[in-house]
Order: structure tokens, then C-alpha cells, then sequence
């Protein structure tokens, strides 16, 4: 979860200081970094009774959504992408901790379990891109003189051509701009 915050080394695996500091944040406020699932403390009893758990469960360093949706779809890391589609849209696939980014690449390196990287595709337009399809078509529709077809209607059409697709695939992560992007969201 570190390296979302963007003030992680992911080189060398610590706080990027210099980042830290840019940000205009004291360096001692920093939470020490863990490992995905490590254990990081206990719940106390203030916040078990709260939430009607077992009073001082273990608690885990958290995994990014990313990454687990990669852990849970993709049978072969080496060899897979996983594509993910939601509020964003990404293209993901497991590489050796080694690698490096060819020049130009539009792409961001994150951690990943095992000590392996995800290089991932990444634009935050995956649903929204959706959306803007399906209020593009209806607008058009309407400005040709046409009737448009309700929202659901819309989405029920898109989604039937869509099935009847190619089975290739081509991905432009940065439709709008990419998360990897100066000024992303």
C-alpha cells in the first residue's frame, strides 16, 4: 500500500525522502513499511468492541487492489495479463524484480508478492470510459433526430456488440491520461 501514497522507493523498498519531504511531510511521520499480509499489531479492545470482533485479532499489512485482483484471476504470473475494468481500466502483468522499463514506456512498475514487480497499463477511465460511451450514443442518437435508447437499453447493445467482438485485444492506457501521468488522479 506504500507505493500508492507516491512517496515510495520501489528500489530500494523504503519512504523516498526527498519525496517525503517535497510533500511538505516531517519524515518521522512516516509508518514503518511491511510486507503485504505481515503482521503489523493487534486490534485493540476500543475498536474490536466497535466493530463486534474478537479483541486483539492480528492485524496485516493491506495488499493493493491491483495486485490482488492480479493474485486472484491470473492461473500463470509469467505468462498471463489481467485485465481489470472498474472506475478505472488497467492491464497488468507479473515481471521479475530486475526489470526494467524500455524508454518511453507508458507504463508504472508496483510491488507485487513474491518480490516480483506488476507492470501495469493504467488509465483511471476504465468505467468511465463506459459511461461516456453509452451518454455519447444516446447524445448522437438525439442530435440526429433519433429516439435514443434508454441508458439500460444502451448498455444492453454495447455490451451484446462487445461479446461479439474480435478475440484480440488492443489497450491505449492513456485515453485521457494515465495513472502514471504528472497530474493523475
Amino acid at each position: 500500500m506504500a507505493a500508492a501514497w507516491g512517496l515510495y522507493d520501489l528500489g530500494t523498498g523504503v519512504w523516498d525522502l526527498q519525496a517525503v519531504r517535497a510533500a511538505g511531510i516531517p519524515p518521522d511521520w512516516m509508518p514503518p513499511i511491511a510486507a503485504e499480509g505481515w503482521p503489523i499489531g493487534r486490534l485493540t479492545d476500543d475498536v474490536a468492541d466497535a466493530w463486534g470482533v474478537s479483541a486483539h485479532a492480528p492485524v496485516s499489512a493491506a495488499l493493493g487492489d491491483n495486485q490482488a485482483a492480479v493474485l486472484a484471476t491470473v492461473r500463470e504470473p509469467v505468462r498471463d495479463i489481467a485485465l481489470t475494468v472498474g472506475t478505472g481500466a488497467q492491464a497488468s502483468v507479473v515481471v521479475p524484480r530486475g526489470f526494467r522499463m524500455p524508454p518511453g514506456c507508458r507504463c508504472e512498475l508496483r510491488p507485487h508478492p513474491g518480490g516480483r514487480r506488476l507492470l501495469v497499463a493504467a488509465s483511471p477511465n476504465g468505467g468511465a470510459a463506459w459511461a461516456w460511451l453509452v451518454r455519447a450514443t444516446r447524445r448522437w442518437c438525439s442530435n440526429m433526430g433519433g429516439r435514443p435508447p434508454s441508458i439500460r437499453e444502451a448498455y444492453r447493445r454495447l455490451d451484446r456488440l462487445g461479446l461479439r467482438s474480435r478475440d484480440e485485444l488492443e489497450v491505449d492506457p492513456a485515453i485521457w491520461e494515465s495513472d502514471a501521468s504528472p497530474g493523475a488522479a
